[in-house]
């Protein structure tokens, strides 16, 4: 059979036809693309934020750790002291704070307070008042001033302190040793030439530290010197020492801290 030239043109049209399919729409498939992408980055944020919840448990559950890593807490102290209830803060450093009172739980800082409470134990230390003697966990004044023993006794308690009440023979020797040559009055006082000698919370002297001298006035109070523990008119004029417990802390800087406690800047006075 021949071909004639009409079908052989025929052929070829409907060859190019075939090879013509219309293609799929783009357009489509670009609509698919951003919700794709929407969808992916929620997936990654959603991972983070669960990281950065699993990170903040951790930090949280180490920092518990720490805290009861801490014997005494934050703070503490040794003795509670016995005079004023004030707010005791302290500032190892400028910009921290602690504040609390003393013998009791801290409490958030007072409105206007600078810096934060302090959590980790890193140094402990007994503090006394600048210018204070510390020995065996007390602080004691010696003052330079002479005044009589009631006049001791009122600065004393103006100090947040009371005259100093021998209850050990090393307390004893300690207060001699750091009298030199002058007179001290203590908190020590006889009522009468037949009553006992007292200290100021009561307890009797009971000879555990014998009167080298005293005077048989109806009225006489006690005093040290580098001699040791004597009696005398109460009216005499001597310089006086103050007794008060020495508060223990505990703080984050390698270096120890001092605080304010009312008026007076306390220091570190034994440091371990």
């Amino acid at each position: 059979m021949e071909y004639t030239a009409r079908d052989q043109e025929m052929e070829e049209s409907v060859t190019y036809a075939d090879l013509h399919f219309a293609p799929t729409p783009a357009p489509q498939r670009m609509k698919q693309q951003p919700w794709r992408c929407a969808a992916l980055s929620l997936a990654l944020l959603c991972l983070l934020l669960l990281l950065a919840q699993i990170v903040l448990v951790g930090l949280s559950f180490h920092l518990l750790g720490q805290l009861a890593g801490c014997t005494h807490g934050p703070w503490s102290t040794e003795e509670t002291l016995s005079y004023g209830q004030q707010t005791l803060r302290v500032a190892p450093s400028p910009g921290w704070e602690l504040v609390g009172a003393p013998g009791s739980s801290p409490v958030p800082a007072a409105p206007g307070a600078v810096g934060r409470l302090l959590f980790w134990c890193a140094g402990q230390c007994q503090f006394c008042p600048a210018g204070w003697l510390w020995d065996a966990g007390q602080c004691y004044y010696f003052s330079s001033a002479k005044k009589t023993w009631e006049q001791s006794k009122e600065d004393c308690c103006s100090r947040e302190a009371q005259l100093v009440t021998i209850r050990a023979n090393a307390t004893l020797a300690f207060l001699a040793r750091m009298s030199n040559v002058d007179v001290f009055h203590v908190g020590l006082k006889r009522d009468s030439s037949q009553a006992d000698w007292k200290w100021l919370d009561g307890t009797a002297l009971k000879g555990l530290f014998p009167i080298q001298r005293f005077t048989n006035s109806f009225l006489s109070c006690g005093r040290v010197s580098r001699s040791g523990l004597s009696g005398g008119l109460c009216r005499e004029a001597h310089s006086w020492i103050c007794e008060k417990s020495a508060a223990t802390l505990q703080w984050v800087q390698s270096a120890p801290p001092a605080f304010l406690w009312g008026n007076t800047t306390y220091t570190c006075a034994r440091h371990w």
